[in-house]
C-alpha cells in the first residue's frame, strides 16, 4: 500500500513543481506589455527599471543592460538601477565592472538590512570570483527526526572548497571541495555515521571563456564509518565532469566516475562505475529545473554478487525573498524526487522512490537556518529489505 500513496506523492510533487514554473511565462507576457508601454514613454523610469528587472528575470541581460544603462544617464543616483547593473554583468561574467556599480551602490549609504545583506552576498561571490586563491565553505548543526521509528538525532557538516585560479587563455582553475557529514542518534547508536569526502581537479574552458563549455577530470576519496559496521566504506575513484551551454537557459552535463571500494567490516569489496548524464533548465533568473539519469554498477570480488542501480532525478530550486519582521530576506526553495530500479545477480529486486524539500533562509549575509522534510520508500522481491521512513531536519549554518 506505501508505494500506491508513494506513487501518488511524487505525482503532487511534480505537479507543484510544474505549478511554480508557470509564472515564467507570465513573466514573459508581462515583459511584453512593459516593452509596449516603453515604446510610447520611453524615459519613464519606472517601467525602464521594471522592464530591466524583468528581463533579468528571463536571463535576457543584454536587454537589461542596454535599458539600465540608459536609466542610470537620466537618473545617475539611482540606487534601484545601480544594483540591477550590478547584478546583470555579475551574471555575464564581467566581474570587474560588477564591483564597479557595486562600490558606487554600498557607497551612497542609506541601505536596509535586507540591501546590505544581499550587496554583501555578491560581493563575497565577486571577491572569491577574482581571486587568484580562494577558500570558502560553511558549517552546520543541527537535529533530525525519523517519523517512522520515532527517533531524534543530531546532525552536524563541515564543508570547505578551494580555488586556485590557473591563469591562461582557457579561464582554468583548480577546484577541491573537502565535505564531513555526521549523523548520532542517543537511542539508536547502531545507526550513527561519519561521512568524509574530496574531489579535486583542474576546471577547463574549453571555449577559452569562463562561462562556456568546461571539462573538470577528478579525484575522489571517500570514507564513511558506521557505527553497526555494513556502510563502512573507503573508496577511490577517478573521473570527469563535462558541462555544456546550449543556450542561455539550458546546459547538459556528463559526469563519469570509476574506482574501488573497499569494505573493511566483512563487506564486499568492489570496483564500481558510476555515470550521471543530464540537462539544467534556467527557466528565470531565480528558478531552474535539473533532470538526471545515473547508471551505477558494482563489481564485486570473485563469488560476490554484482549490483547495478538504473535511476531517474528531478531537482528543483527557487530563490525568493521572505518579509519577516518588517525586512525582506532572502530564501531558497528546493526540492527531489527520485526513482531507482536496483537488481543484483542473485535476483533480488528493488524499487527505490524518494522525494523531499528544503527551505533555506539568510538573516545575514553568511547566516541561515534550514528546515526539510524527505520521504524514502523500498519494495524489493525480497520482503526482509522493504523499508520506508520520513525524515524532517532544521539545522542552523554559517558560510565564509
Amino acid at each position: 500500500m506505501y508505494r500506491v500513496r508513494s506513487t501518488r506523492a511524487v505525482g503532487a510533487l511534480l505537479l507543484a513543481l510544474a505549478v511554480s514554473i508557470a509564472p515564467a511565462s507570465v513573466q514573459s507576457s508581462e515583459k511584453d506589455v512593459v516593452f509596449a508601454a516603453l515604446l510610447n514613454d520611453p524615459d519613464d523610469p519606472d517601467l525602464m527599471l521594471r522592464y530591466a528587472r524583468l528581463a533579468i528575470e528571463e536571463r535576457d541581460y543584454e536587454a537589461a543592460l542596454a535599458t539600465l544603462e540608459r536609466l542610470i544617464d537620466i537618473e545617475p543616483t539611482s540606487q534601484e538601477a545601480r544594483f540591477e547593473l550590478a547584478v546583470a554583468y555579475f551574471a555575464l561574467g564581467v566581474d570587474d565592472v560588477a564591483q564597479y556599480h557595486l562600490d558606487i551602490y554600498k557607497g551612497r549609504g542609506q541601505l536596509s538590512a535586507a540591501e546590505e545583506t544581499r550587496a554583501a552576498r555578491y560581493e563575497s561571490a565577486l571577491t572569491d570570483r577574482m581571486a587568484s586563491f580562494s577558500i570558502s565553505g560553511s558549517a552546520e548543526a543541527g537535529l533530525v527526526y525519523r517519523a517512522d521509528s520515532g527517533d531524534f538525532g543530531a546532525t552536524g557538516t563541515l564543508a570547505f572548497n578551494m580555488r586556485k585560479d590557473l591563469g591562461g587563455a582557457r579561464s582554468s582553475a583548480w577546484l577541491t571541495s573537502a565535505r564531513i557529514f555526521g549523523l548520532k542518534f542517543p537511542e539508536a547508536p547502531s545507526d550513527d555515521s561519519v561521512r568524509f569526502l574530496v574531489r579535486t581537479g583542474p576546471s577547463i574552458g574549453i571555449d577559452g571563456t569562463a562561462l562556456g563549455t568546461r571539462v573538470q577530470p577528478f579525484l575522489t576519496f571517500d570514507i564513511v564509518e558506521d557505527s553497526g559496521g555494513a556502510d563502512s566504506a573507503l573508496s577511490f575513484g577517478a573521473g570527469v565532469v563535462y558541462t555544456k551551454p546550449v543556450n542561455e537557459d539550458w546546459s547538459i552535463f556528463l559526469d563519469a566516475e570509476g574506482g574501488f571500494i573497499d569494505r573493511p567490516d566483512g563487506g564486499i569489496d568492489s570496483g564500481y562505475l558510476a555515470i550521471d548524464a543530464g540537462a539544467s533548465w534556467q527557466a528565470t533568473q531565480s528558478t531552474g529545473l535539473r533532470f538526471t539519469l545515473r547508471l551505477q554498477h558494482e563489481d564485486s570480488k570473485p563469488g560476490s554478487v554484482n549490483s547495478s542501480r538504473v535511476e531517474g532525478g528531478l531537482g528543483f530550486v527557487h530563490e525568493t525573498e521572505v518579509p519577516l519582521f518588517g525586512e525582506g530576506y532572502d530564501t531558497a526553495i528546493t526540492g527531489f524526487a527520485r526513482f531507482a530500479k536496483d537488481s543484483s545477480a542473485d535476483g533480488v529486486k528493488d524499487d527505490v522512490i524518494s522525494f523531499g524539500a528544503n527551505f533555506r533562509t539568510y538573516f545575514s549575509s553568511n547566516l541561515y537556518v534550514d528546515a526539510g522534510v524527505q520521504r524514502f520508500t523500498r519494495s524489493s522481491t525480497d520482503p526482509t529489505f522493504d523499508d520506508e521512513d520520513t525524515i524532517v531536519a532544521f539545522s542552523a549554518g554559517w558560510e565564509f
